[in-house]
């Protein structure tokens, strides 16, 4: 499969997203977004293609951590393949066998591709199985490994994911459980503020 193709992209949204986003830089660290060249060198490596959105995201913000309701977003790494923190057979493997899954979420999970975490063992993946070429995504899920072992599906657009799921109060309203933000939420609206981002090198 040739994955150039899925790199035409509109990075022009993405960059009014971060302008409206506060950036907390920590030990004089600055964003860290990834090139089209390695998210392209990761897909011909991986032998899948990334969500187009995704890519966009990864190409603007970088990995790094909302504040909001402190949900972290990796970016794909060439140089990570079978080692990335968040995303490998281990990982899969050790959630498949923290609880009863139904064999629905075992097959969901044969085919994730997990992109972020939350607090509280929170995970957020792509189905590989559902990828579409009219909207070059896949279905996005969030899923509960500690609390109350629950999977829920919310979209296919990665934009709204980070505009609504990282950066506005759509958990809150829809999944209240899948929150597990420090004892002392005020103050980190105070510190941080509700839309920040605190970027990684990773």
């Amino acid at each position: 499969m040739n994955f150039r193709t899925f790199m035409v992209g509109n990075l022009e949204k993405w960059r009014a997203l971060l302008a409206q986003t506060r950036i907390i830089y920590w030990f004089d660290n600055d964003l860290f977004p990834k090139s089209s060249e390695q998210l392209l060198e990761f897909e011909e490596q991986a032998g899948f293609p990334l969500p187009s959105e995704y890519k966009e995201y990864c190409q603007v913000f970088g990995p790094g951590r909302f504040t909001k309701n402190w949900f972290t977003i990796n970016c794909s790494d060439p140089n990570d393949i079978g080692q990335e923190p968040i995303s490998n057979p281990d990982t899969i493997a050790a959630i498949k066998g923290s609880w009863p899954y139904s064999e629905d979420v075992h097959k969901l999970l044969d085919s994730a591709y997990i992109f972020g975490i939350g607090d509280g063992y929170i995970f957020f993946l792509f189905d590989l199985r559902t990828y579409s070429e009219s909207d070059q995504s896949y279905d996005i899920y969030v899923m509960d490994d500690e609390r109350e072992h629950t999977v829920h599906y919310l979209g296919r657009s990665f934009f709204e994911f980070i505009r609504d799921i990282c950066l506005s109060d759509r958990v809150s309203l829809e999944f209240p459980a899948l929150l597990n933000l420090p004892e002392d939420p005020d103050d980190i609206a105070t510190d941080f503020g509700q839309q920040a981002f605190v970027p990684y090198e990773k």
